[in-house]
Order: C-alpha cells, then structure tokens, then sequence
C-alpha cells in the first residue's frame, strides 16, 4: 500500500528531469563547423563594341518587304526623297553620223608667220627678176592676207640628184652630156648630194656643199657609167627554163620556155636613202 505513492513520486521526478534537459538543450548552441563559402570569381573586362554595332543592334528591325509584293513609296516622303536628290549629269548625246575623226583629240597650235617661197619664170624657163611684194597677193580662205615681209635673197636648200643609169645607152649619153650644168644651178650656200641606181643603189657624193665635191662625183658618172646595149635580150642560167636533172628536162614533154629577166630600177629605194641620209 505504501509503494503506490512513491512510484507517482518517482515518475514526477523523471518528467521534471526530462523537461529541464530538453530546456538545457535548447538553450546551448549547437558549436558546429561552417560549410565553405562560395568565391565570386570576376569576369574578365569585355572589349569596347563598336559604335556602328552597338547602334545597329540598338536600333529596331526595320520590316523587310514581302518578295512578291514590292514595297509601295510612302506617299508623304515621296516628295522630300525627289527633291533632296540631285539630279543626274546628262550625257552628251553623239551623233551617228559624226565620222570618227571629228572625235579625235585635236592639237591646236597658234601660227602668227607663214613662209611660202615662191619662183617666178617667163614663157621661156628663165627666171623673172626685180619683183616686189605689189606684184604678189596671198589669199587664205578667200580672204586676202597682208604681207608682212618679203625678200629676193636666195634661201640654202637641200638637193639630192638622182640618175638612172638603167635606161639606155644612147639616152644616158644625152643626160651626162648637159650633167654638168647642175653645178651651176646650185649656190655656195646649198647641200647637194648625188645617187646613181639601176638595179641598185650607189651614193657618188654625200651631202656636202655645192664645190669640188659635186663636180668630181659628176665627172666621175660622165666617164665610168654605161648604160643598157641594145639589141635582143640574151638569157642564160639555172632560172631561164624548167627543172632539169643533169642537164635534161625533167619532163620532155613540156617544151621549155626560156626566161628573160626584166630590168629593174630601185628609184623609191633611192628616194628613201637620200631622205635617210
């Protein structure tokens, strides 16, 4: 009878020594390692965007027009686009017409002197003296001109006498026999030089002064130079006939023909060394 209180007693005691633990516990705080704390790492500094770019992507997206329907012009622009641009240079319209030369680049050169010699001679080949600027007018596109100088001095030239020893024998003999009055008709201030050609071209005398020189070159044509003999043509050689072989037409059959070769006189090669040298 005398246990009953006691184990009530005892279980009041445990209850009690239960609660003050749990309030114990509670009231102590709990002493526990921290977890590691996350690092902020720092990107690194982005190079500077371009201002083009960066306005670029800034800037809306403008509405593309439809490929099969073409973008009508704003009818409030349409003015201000017409007048702010400038209007096109206009191309020079050419003529079909117009020949090639016309297009060309042209020099245009001022000319205040115009030099025209001039030889007067009479019925008979002699030359007219004691004339004066009255007696000679100048025209220039039907206009008359005024002259502003006028002179008789002879003026130096340069000649070159050509003679072609090609020709006959008997009309060579005519030219050289009236060769000698070239001499005469030739200033101490004049350039001569002489050329003979037949087949060729030989220079007698170079450009020199109108003396010693071109007499000794005429003489020497008058004395040395022959020309042609008449009479019939002779030929002769490899190119007068056919082929042959050893002396025989190849083809008997064919006649032979013999070849007679022309003269020939070179006057433009002469013309062309004269103006070279």
């Amino acid at each position: 009878m005398q246990a009953g209180p006691w184990r009530g007693l005892l279980s009041t005691l445990l209850l009690l020594f239960a609660v003050g633990a749990d309030l114990c516990a509670q009231s102590q705080p709990k002493n526990l390692p921290d977890a590691p704390q996350p690092q902020k790492t720092i990107p690194p500094p982005e190079p500077p965007a371009p201002a083009e770019s960066s306005s670029r992507d800034s800037a809306p997206p403008t509405a593309q027009p439809r490929v099969d329907q073409p973008a009508q012009p704003d009818a409030t622009n349409s003015g201000s686009a017409t007048n702010d641009t400038p209007p096109a240079p206009s191309q020079p319209v050419r003529s079909p017409v117009t020949p090639d030369t016309d297009r060309l680049y042209k020099l245009v050169s001022t000319t205040n002197f115009v030099e025209i010699p001039v030889t007067v001679k009479d019925n008979s080949g002699r030359m007219v003296e004691g004339l004066l600027p009255k007696d000679f007018t100048v025209y220039e596109n039907g206009a008359r001109v005024k002259l502003t100088y006028f002179t008789s001095d002879p003026l130096a030239i340069s000649a070159a006498v050509l003679i072609d020893v090609g020709m006959s024998d008997t009309a060579l003999r005519k030219v050289q026999s009236g060769i000698q009055a070239l001499q005469g008709a030739f200033s101490q201030y004049d350039e001569v030089a002489v050329y003979t050609y037949g087949n060729s071209v030989i220079r007698e005398s170079s450009f020199s002064t109108a003396g010693d020189r071109l007499a000794q070159a005429l003489n020497r044509i008058v004395e040395t130079k022959h020309g042609q003999q008449s009479g019939v043509p002779v030929s002769g050689g490899p190119f007068e006939g056919g082929p042959t072989v050893n002396g025989h037409p190849l083809d008997p059959s064919v006649p032979q023909v013999p070849i007679i070769p022309h003269d020939r006189r070179v006057l433009n090669d002469a013309v062309l060394q004269a103006a070279l040298d």
